[in-house]
This record gives C-alpha cells, structure tokens and sequence, in this order.
C-alpha cells in the first residue's frame, strides 16, 4: 500500500501555524481548499508563544505570559478575536495619569510628569523640558520628517527611502540616529517612561520607526477574557472539524525536497512521534514552518532548503530578543489604596521604574478581594537580573500561611478547580522576594502583604530563543519578508510568523506573513475585513 502524501505539512501549533492550517481547510476556500493538512506541534500544546495560566484562588483571571494584547489598528488579529471566533475581550489600558513613575528614587504620577515637567529627575536641556512628552516621537521627526503623521502600511513603505546624514535609514541603527537628535539624558527618560528598552535599542532604524509607531496616541489595546491562547486553541478545534489533524509531541526533525511515493517531487519530512517514540517519514506536496529563527535553526541544515547558504543568511536577518514576564497573586489590592494622585485609586494600566521590574501591569484589582500584579515585564539586559534568580530550587507554592483566616480558607478552597498547568510556571521564591521588595520600593510602602503565589516565564530557552525578534541593521526587511514566502524558488516549502513580519512582536505580524503564503501561493481568498 502506498504511503499516504499530505497537501500541506505545517511545522509549528503556534497562532500562524493553526492559522494557515484553519485557512487552507476552511470550506471557504473554495477551489484552493486544501482536505489533507496536518500541523505537528513539537510541544503538548497549541498556542507557541500565547501562553495563558490561571493561578489558585483567582479563576477567570488569564495571566498572559506570553502575548497579551492587541490592537486597534490590527485588522487581521481583530477580525480573528471579534468577529471569526467571537472571543470576550476587555479593555487593556496603558498610561494612565494617576499610576506611577518611579525614577531615579522619586516616586511620581505619571499625569505629573506632563503638567509638571520641572519634577523629571533627569537632567534635560531647558529646550528638551518644555516637550518632554514629545521626546522620541519629535526625534523620529527630525530623522524621518517624511513619515510624520502615516502609520500602518502607507508608514512601512514611506520609511524605506527615508534619508539620514547622507545614509538610507534600514542601513543605521536607530540608537546611533536618535542620539544625534536627543541628549543621552532625554534619550534614557524616554527609554525609562516607554517601560521597554528594545524598542530604543540598535535594530534597523527604518523597522524599528514603524514598531515605535505602534504606541502612539490614540491607539487602544484588548486582552481576550479567557486567555489569549484561547485564540489558536479554538481555531485549531475549527481546523479539526475542517477535517485537519493536529499532532502534539511530533518533533521534526529535517525537511527536505524529494520524490513523493506517487513519483512526483514535493516535501519529505523526518518526524519524531515523541509519546510513541517512534520516528516516521512524512510525505507532503507543500509545508509550510510556522517557527521563529531559533525553532528553524533548531532543523537539520541540510536539504535544497535549509541547508540552502542562501536561505541561511536571511535566517540571519533577525535576531530574537530576551523577554521575562513575572505574576504575583496577593490576597488583596494593597497598591488600589495608594493614591500619588489626591482621589485617584492605581487599580488599572501601567506603572513603570527603573529597576528590574520595568513594567507593572495592575492585571485584576477587584477591590477588597484577591487580585493579580504582572508585577514584571522586561526585556534585553534586565532578564539576566531575573535569570539569577531562577536557579533558586525552592518554588514558591500556594502560601497561605501568612494570609488572614478567610482569605486562606477562600483560596485553598478554590485550588482545587485551577488548571494544574500553573505549576510547570511556579516562580522560585527568592525570585518572588525580590519582586515583592521592589514592588514596595516603587510603591513608596514597607508593609504590602506578601503574594500567596507566582508564576514567570523566560522566552529565551529553546525552541523560541526570544520572546520576539527584530530585523538587523542592514537589512531590506520588505524584500527577506517576500523572499521567505518561498525562500528557495524550486522548493515547495514557505516561511510563515512574527519573526519575519513587518509587524514584529503582534500576532498581527504572524497572520499577515501566513496571508503573503495562504493568497500568493495557495490562491486562498483574501479575509474579509474586520467587521465586514
């Protein structure tokens, strides 16, 4: 009996891989449907880097510790959330006035630091003082005034000719530009009040333009209720009623161009059935690998494709970033009864410091009951801060000890119905000690309750090796993303995700490079608009 040959092999259950695979089986494909689709998923479970774990004693409150959010002016991932799969969301706010800036030992609104620019503890120009609400967005004029005002698409291709000191702009970093337009001191405010310090830091100038673009003013953010890993779990339950197979704990390990069982040329991949421990051949017409940089570098090098030195060079085009996220869950909102600002409670959005923390989310704040900190959101140099403290072998469990009687027996009553994944995330304790203190530092309080729980997850281990990625100095990026639609032009094999997308960091990125695949290679339909 002949060996089965699969339409389209997809290496990777993350969003772009269940994506392509929904895509191509849905029965609105018409004519491009594809019936025999399968993904293999290296890992025992959809989502890749949507990563949503509830913790004990907080039920209905998803912790993100992966992406978290999307945006306004993100038709696709929108469309998806909204109107496809019909997901509740709730509004995810950023800046809001009356959370806290702590920089440089002082304690300020962030409201503050707008109307009173006399109180920023850096040491601006007196011309820098007067717009520092401006900084870097008035830097980027300067260095790309043709840019002013366009966002989106009509941004990412005006950027690419944009000149700066005699030199194209994607051939600069946007450190080495931005420093010519900003002092070092207004240069480290900005980087200290944006909470990130990538987005400042020396990528592609031109690329790095379009990703600060995406928190300008006026641009709104949702988290999906039940997890944002609920998004590719239930388009993956779509894509099996479609008729697709999705086959969890299935490492491929190579895959390379060869003759099919029925004589004709396609795909050939070597997959480890982990569970069964067994290792198999896979003959498909097409793949497609929904991986990011580290995943695929984590495939043989050998073949017409990855072995191809060509297509090894634009692997290198970008680099993935370190990104570290940390949640505490306290039996009570101590921060909702601070109040920098007279009358205004912090119970929603962001506050950000200069110490290793970085960012603060206040993630659930149901006052008078149990609530949820993102206490830690950071990335580049500050992760190796949490790093050294990851190797504590003593986790932090569910602490209750120290808890109030009601609030104890509240919680341990309601462990029993958490999804036990929580425990694979358990944050070490000295981690959790050390995100306590600095979380009364900022706060300006010695007293805060201490957390009942923790978890934290650090992207940079294998097969992610980065949380995001970033394009590299020197690189065309329009050009490595429409070569990775089909990298080696004789090969049936495509190149799907965040990593090569002009929307870096989004899932938005991870659905727009599988549509250059899905409609300019499978001939599928393009997806109506959001809200059409």
């Amino acid at each position: 009996m002949a060996a089965s040959i699969l339409d389209v092999a997809i290496v990777g259950g993350g969003v772009s891989g269940i994506w392509s695979g929904w895509r191509l089986t849905d029965p609105k494909a018409g004519p491009a449907r594809r019936k025999d689709v399968a993904v293999f998923e290296l890992s025992d479970r959809i989502g890749g880097r949507l990563l949503s774990v509830e913790l004990p004693g907080q039920p209905g409150v998803a912790c993100e510790l992966g992406g978290m959010r999307y945006m306004s002016t993100q038709p696709l991932v929108k469309g998806l959330v909204e109107d496809i799969l019909k997901l509740p969301t709730i509004a995810a706010p950023v800046a809001e006035p009356q959370n806290i800036a702590h920089l440089r030992g002082r304690m300020l609104s962030q409201g503050e630091l707008t109307y009173d620019p006399a109180t920023i503890p850096y040491d601006l120009t007196a011309d820098e003082r007067k717009r520092s609400g401006s900084l870097l967005s008035d830097a980027i004029a300067k260095i790309a005034p043709t840019t002013v005002n366009l966002t989106g698409d009509a941004l990412r291709k005006a950027v690419r000719d944009v000149v700066y000191d005699g030199r194209l702009l994607w051939q600069q970093g946007f450190w080495n530009v931005v420093a010519r337009e900003m002092s070092g001191e207004a240069y480290r405010y900005a980087q200290a009040l944006g909470g990130y310090d990538t987005t400042q830091l020396n990528w592609n100038a031109a690329d790095t333009i379009v990703l600060n673009s995406d928190f300008a003013k006026g641009v709104t953010y949702h988290r999906v209720k039940p997890g944002y890993e609920q998004v590719p779990i239930r388009l993956a339950g779509q894509f099996v009623k479609n008729g697709g197979k999705v086959l969890l704990q299935h490492r491929v390990s190579s895959v390379e161009t060869g003759r099919l069982p029925d004589g004709t040329t396609g795909v050939v991949l070597v997959v480890d059935d982990l569970k069964a421990r067994q290792t198999t051949t896979v003959y498909a017409r097409s793949a497609i690998l929904a991986l990011p940089r580290r995943s695929i570098e984590l495939l043989e090098a050998k073949g017409a494709v990855l072995g191809d030195d060509t297509f090894r060079a634009l692997l290198g085009s970008v680099t993935p970033i370190p990104l570290f996220k940390a949640f505490v869950a306290y039996h009570e909102p101590w921060w909702a009864a601070l109040e920098v600002v007279p009358g205004q409670p912090i119970i929603d959005g962001r506050s950000v410091t200069d110490l290793p923390l970085r960012q603060v989310y206040y993630w659930s704040t149901v006052l008078k009951k149990r609530s949820m900190l993102l206490a830690t959101y950071d990335d580049t140099d500050d992760v190796g801060f949490w790093q050294g403290l990851a190797v504590d072998p003593i986790l932090y469990g569910v602490e209750t000890g120290h808890l109030p009687d009601a609030a104890r027996d509240a919680i341990e009553a309601a462990a029993g119905d958490t999804d036990e994944r929580w425990k694979t995330w358990k944050a070490p304790a000295a981690m959790v000690a050390e995100i306590h203190r600095q979380l009364q530092i900022m706060h300006g309080v010695t007293d805060a309750p201490q957390p009942y729980a923790a978890i934290f997850h650090d992207w940079r281990g294998d097969p992610f090796g980065g949380g995001v990625n970033f394009w590299n100095i020197g690189v065309k990026s329009w050009e490595v993303m429409a070569k990775m639609v089909k990298p080696v032009a004789a090969a049936p094999v495509h190149v799907v995700g965040e990593a090569y997308s002009d929307a870096q960091g989004w899932v938005e990125g991870a659905l727009r490079t599988a549509e250059l695949v899905l409609t300019g290679q499978y001939g599928l339909p393009v997806v109506p608009p959001a809200g059409a």
